[in-house]
């Protein structure tokens, strides 16, 4: 191998040691980032704001009046939520969503035949539908959240669309510890969710 491939090495070796560094001290620990309005889920390592879009927290717990969003709406103000210092956060999938129902949490088929399967039995759904609901569907039939509990108990959007309509997306009632598709014109609440805590902000805080 020649000197300058040596080299190159080198600095790639150094530029990825500076980068893991930088993103470690960047890294905030559990009573931070609860102290600042996030919850790390350590059974996901998923990053939540405390509360839903129109709240505060105010360091005991979620004030303000809460906002609702219709499903294009809710996409939109994601992206371009800026909130303690992070600018990366995202509407949860419906299964990133379902991981906060509280109580025993079933999924898939299951899930279904539980909440659905009486009256619309799993058998006789499309291939289309069986696979979106074996992806997508969870039911406890709990009220409210596995942790965090002073979040309020709402009605939330995913980023899931329901896979045979267009028109509707996956809803989270944690009023009853299911999940549904709903059309997306109505309106809902919304907590946003981070993959990481490695990415502070590039803009100016709002």
């Amino acid at each position: 191998m020649s000197v300058m491939k040596h080299l190159s090495v080198f600095v790639f070796i150094v530029i990825v040691s500076l980068w893991q560094s930088l993103a470690f001290a960047q890294e905030e620990t559990d009573e931070e980032l609860l102290a600042k309005g996030m919850w790390r889920d350590t059974e996901t390592g998923l990053i939540w704001m405390r509360c839903v879009l129109g709240q505060k927290w105010t360091g005991t717990d979620c004030q303000g009046e809460y906002k609702v969003f219709n499903w294009w709406n809710a996409i939109r103000t994601a992206k371009e939520t800026n909130f303690a210092e992070y600018d990366d956060w995202r509407l949860p999938s419906a299964p990133e969503l379902n991981t906060l129902l509280a109580g025993k949490v079933i999924k898939g088929k299951e899930a279904w035949d539980k909440a659905n399967g009486k009256i619309f039995p799993f058998e006789k759904r499309t291939a289309v539908e069986q696979s979106d609901i074996l992806e997508n569907m969870a039911y406890s039939g709990v009220e409210g959240y596995k942790t965090d509990s002073l979040v309020y108990k709402s009605a939330s959007w995913s980023s899931s669309p329901v896979a045979n309509n267009s028109n509707d997306a996956w809803v989270v009632y944690f009023l009853n510890g299911d999940d549904d598709g709903s059309h997306k014109y109505y309106n809902y609440y919304v907590r946003l969710v981070r993959s990481s805590q490695d990415r502070k902000s590039t803009r100016l805080n709002s």
